[in-house]
């Protein structure tokens, strides 16, 4: 599933430059972010250093942010800053026992997000469903996330972004993940500013 992340993320990318109103490239586009936040989800259960795993976010998206202000001619955090906000916010309700607490901190970042992050309250709210739901109910919930957005912020084309989500629901994905192609840790990680730059340069080379 990485490698279709990385193909649709950069497919995506590609169109909003080059062909803004040729919508089949966005669609494939959507993809993407599902499968990624998943992966956060998955890493975050698995890291054996919260910190480190932290920082390596927090690196990624410092290292993105000027190619990605270039390329999409915005002032808002790229999506590696989004996840790092929520991948902190996460951290810190797993060491509170309260609800309350826990609805504030979640509440606050998705506020947040919403302001000045790429995906916004969104992207938070996602990762959630992905965190703390499964099969159905999961799949339910992403569905319906994606109606309110297209219904309340245009989002028609999220809808697309079901499909992952449709496998992860189908399939035992842990047991799958242990057979498919591994992709190479520098190449995850580095695929997205590394991609953003390149397309910044073709940019403004043609």
């Amino acid at each position: 599933m990485g490698w279709i992340a990385m193909l649709s993320m950069l497919i995506d990318h590609i169109g909003y430059s080059w062909f803004p109103e040729e919508n089949l490239w966005r669609m494939i586009g959507r993809l993407a972010f599902p499968i990624y936040a998943f992966g956060i989800v998955k890493s975050m259960e698995h890291t054996s250093d919260r910190r480190q795993y932290l920082k390596r976010l927090a690196l990624l998206a410092l290292i993105s942010q000027i190619p990605y202000m270039f390329l999409f001619d915005t002032l808002k955090i790229n999506v590696i800053g989004t996840f790092a906000v929520i991948v902190f916010t996460c951290f810190q309700t797993d060491e509170n026992k309260s609800y309350a607490s826990r609805a504030v901190w979640f509440i606050g970042a998705a506020l947040l997000l919403e302001m000045f992050a790429d995906y916004g309250a969104y992207a938070m709210l996602l990762v959630l469903v992905y965190r703390y739901t499964t099969g159905l109910t999961m799949l339910l919930l992403h569905f319906t996330l994606n109606v309110l957005w297209w219904y309340g912020k245009g989002w028609e084309i999220q809808m697309w972004s079901v499909l992952p989500s449709l496998l992860f629901a189908a399939w035992q994905v842990r047991n799958v993940s242990k057979k498919r192609l591994r992709i190479p840790a520098w190449l995850w990680r580095g695929f997205y500013p590394v991609h953003l730059m390149v397309l910044v340069l073709l940019r403004f080379l043609l």
